[in-house]
């Protein structure tokens, strides 16, 4: 029974190296082939994690053309939509038309968000089986849209009849976030291809950096105006932080971002 065993091991064995020598190197199989379809779920990425399915996205979608062995052209597309809610409560003194007294603040907000992900890319495998470097230019929008109420509630006393008195103002809040930014990447990875024509990818380093970017915001100022003074400074921060944060997470390098294809 034991040698049974031993002898079925070893042909096995035998089978699986066999089939090792025949297969063809991933670059024969790049030689053979001119269309890649290809799909990026993960990485440790900031713009591929933003679009991964994950957290609800659609991955990066990509479309590339071999130019014989050394050389792969492609272009790509992701996008994700982001909701979250906020709300926060402040008190102090203040006059809502004739009523003087104390003043609650309460600021609600929905918020939305779309980010987008297209670019370019050209690979060079430079006489090497998987090896590759790589030039990309991406274009990174995000489009962020919060809409709420900022209502002012005084409970006081009124300054004409002297009785106590609750006076409210509330106005809706619209706050709209625009920030775009052209990113050139260089790319360091390594591309597998078996002889059926599946396709594992994984950049080892994506170094990046902006080579321009913008930020537009807009708030109306009536919902803006009823805000107390240390509301408008935390929310003239909150604003400022965000634009930052969306230009950093736009040209953010990477590491170990993984792809899956197939190529034909």
């Amino acid at each position: 029974m034991k040698t049974t065993a031993t002898l079925v091991a070893l042909l096995l064995f035998a089978m699986i190296g066999w089939k090792s020598a025949k297969a063809a190197t991933s670059e024969e199989n790049r030689n053979e082939r001119t269309v890649l379809l290809e799909w990026t779920p993960i990485g440790l990425h900031p713009s591929t994690l933003l679009v991964s399915p994950a957290l609800g996205g659609s991955g990066m979608v990509g479309l590339g053309v071999y130019l014989g062995k050394n050389w792969l052209i492609g272009v790509e597309y992701g996008a994700n939509n982001y909701k979250f809610t906020s709300s926060s409560t402040e008190s102090n003194t203040a006059t809502v038309g004739t009523v003087t007294g104390t003043n609650t603040t309460n600021v609600d907000i929905d918020a939305t968000g779309n980010f987008t992900n297209m670019g370019a890319s050209v690979r060079w495998f430079p006489g090497t089986n998987s090896f590759n470097v790589g030039l990309a230019l991406n274009q990174r929008n995000w489009d962020v849209n919060l809409l709420g109420n900022v209502t002012d509630t005084v409970t006081g006393r009124d300054s004409v009849t002297g009785l106590r008195s609750t006076a409210m103002a509330s106005v809706p809040l619209n706050v709209k976030l625009q920030s775009e930014a052209t990113v050139a990447s260089l790319i360091l990875g390594n591309q597998w291809m078996t002889d059926f024509g599946m396709v594992i990818g994984l950049d080892w380093v994506v170094l990046s950096a902006a080579t321009s970017s913008s930020t537009k915001s807009s708030v109306n100022q009536d919902a803006y105006n009823l805000l107390s003074p240390s509301d408008k400074v935390t929310f003239d921060k909150s604003l400022k932080d965000a634009e930052d944060f969306l230009n950093l997470a736009s040209g953010f390098p990477g590491l170990l971002v993984l792809s899956f294809g197939f190529a034909f």
